[in-house]
C-alpha cells in the first residue's frame, strides 16, 4: 500500500528503506521538521506579538501533529516502540525541538520584559498542555480531526490563557 501510494516498485521502496522502523524514522524525521515555528515572524516586541507569536507557532504545531497521517505515524511508533527503541528516541528528539523553540522565545520574552521571571520549562510545559490538552490521545483513539479554523482559534486561545497565567513583570495580579 506504501508503495502504491508513494507511486514507487516495492522494489523500490525496500531499496531505500530495508525495515519497517527506517521507514518510520525518515516519516517521523520529515514531519518533526514541519512542526516548528512558522518562517517569517518578527520578533515579538510587545505582548500582543507575542501573543500573535504563540498562537502561530500553536496553529502550525497542531495542525502538523494532528493530521490523520501523523496520527497513524503515531499508532505505529506506539507499536514499534519496543522492538525499536529509535523510534521512541527519535519522537523524544523532536518533541524535544519543539520544547526548545518555545524555551528560546521565552527567554527572549523575559529579557523585554513581556513575561515574568520564573521557570521556563515549566512554562514550556504549561503552554503544551493548555494548547494540546488532550487532542493526541483522543485522536489516537479514534476521534475526528479538528478543522482548520477549530486548530487556529484553540492556538489563539491558549496564547492568550498563557498570557494571562503570565503577566509582564510588576502587572497588578
Amino acid at each position: 500500500m506504501i508503495a502504491t501510494r508513494a507511486k514507487v516498485s516495492k522494489r523500490d521502496l525496500y531499496a531505500m528503506f530495508p525495515t519497517k522502523a527506517s521507514m518510520l524514522v525518515a516519516c517521523i524525521t520529515s514531519r518533526s521538521q514541519k512542526m516548528g515555528m512558522p518562517e517569517g515572524l518578527a520578533e515579538p516586541e510587545d505582548r500582543q506579538m507575542l501573543a500573535a507569536t504563540l498562537g502561530a507557532f500553536a496553529a502550525n504545531f497542531l495542525a502538523e501533529t494532528l493530521h490523520p497521517d501523523v496520527i497513524g505515524m503515531y499508532r505505529l511508533a506506539i507499536a514499534e516502540a519496543v522492538r525499536s527503541p529509535e523510534v521512541a528516541t527519535l519522537l523524544a528528539e523532536a518533541r524535544q525541538a519543539n520544547r526548545v523553540i518555545l524555551h528560546d522565545l521565552f527567554v527572549r520574552a523575559q529579557a523585554k520584559g513581556l513575561l515574568p521571571s520564573g521557570d521556563t520549562a515549566e512554562m514550556v510545559r504549561q503552554y503544551f498542555a493548555l494548547t494540546s490538552e488532550d487532542l493526541i490521545l483522543s485522536l489516537l483513539l479514534g476521534s475526528e480531526t479538528p478543522s482548520r479554523g477549530e486548530i487556529e482559534r484553540r492556538a489563539a486561545r491558549s496564547a492568550v490563557e498563557f498570557l494571562l497565567i503570565h503577566p509582564p513583570p510588576g502587572a497588578a495580579t
